[in-house]
């Protein structure tokens, strides 16, 4: 059996959708195995920690009782570090301070787009872009290990304290020694869909279904269609 496609709801294997009985392109190292799990239990992330984190609970609570706020760069930082998409971006460091007055940088491993839009909405430079890795010497803040971990933004926040944080004047655990730095753009790549432009470009086009190989193969017909091929092998080539 190849191309194997179930729903869940058959008794047995051969209830499945499949080519047929000895119709493959399998070589000797394909064969598959199956290890049946018994009342399996769902792992799931705790509430208190919602990043998996590698820390003990009561060590992240007391991380996240620790006030993290973002240090917005002045006027002429903003003008000189934005450029237009098709230049060459400065980048932003993402410098925060602590409640106790600790300044320092964020850790990159869970600062990703969405925090990225939050940043510089906050900053109100540009819509959002790209998140690097940047080292700390580059940052102009001396030490060698971030002291904050921001992440779990929606990109609808006002504020990246709105967000997940922990924050240690000490140090925080981070892949890697490097900083969080943010590409703020002015214009993003438009993903909202434009009515009149999919009106005047959709068609629609009758086809034969034994043409739709690339469907047939994906499994992306509804299961009516597939059942009406196995039930009428010597018509469906009329549909």
């Amino acid at each position: 059996m190849d191309e194997v496609h179930c729903t869940g709801q058959e008794k047995r294997l051969i209830d499945c959708r499949f080519p047929g009985w000895a119709i493959h392109d399998c070589k000797q190292n394909e064969e598959v195995g199956v290890k049946c799990a018994y009342n399996a239990p769902v792992v799931l992330r705790p509430e208190w920690n919602p990043l998996n984190l590698e820390v003990n609970k009561s060590e992240l609570l007391r991380m996240r009782a620790i006030g993290v706020a973002l240090v917005i760069p002045d006027a002429f930082q903003r003008r000189q570090q934005i450029r237009p998409q098709s230049d060459i971006a400065g980048f932003f460091p993402v410098l925060v301070d602590l409640s106790d007055g600790t300044r320092g940088t964020v850790c990159p491993d869970y600062f990703h787009a969405a925090e990225a839009i939050v940043f510089c909405h906050q900053i109100g430079t540009g819509n959002g872009g790209r998140v690097i890795p940047m080292p700390q010497h580059h940052t102009g803040i001396k030490g060698n290990t971030s002291i904050a971990i921001v992440g779990h933004c929606y990109g609808n926040e006002t504020s990246l304290s709105d967000c997940i944080t922990y924050g240690d004047p000490n140090g925080v655990l981070c892949k890697s020694n490097f900083a969080a730095a943010v590409e703020c753009l002015d214009n993003l790549p438009d993903l909202v869909p434009e009515r009149h432009s999919l009106e005047s470009s959709s068609y629609l086009q009758r086809m034969s279904l034994w043409l739709l190989e690339c469907a047939l193969e994906e499994n992306c017909l509804p299961d009516t269609v597939y059942r009406l091929i196995d039930n009428n092998p010597s018509k469906s080539n009329q549909y």
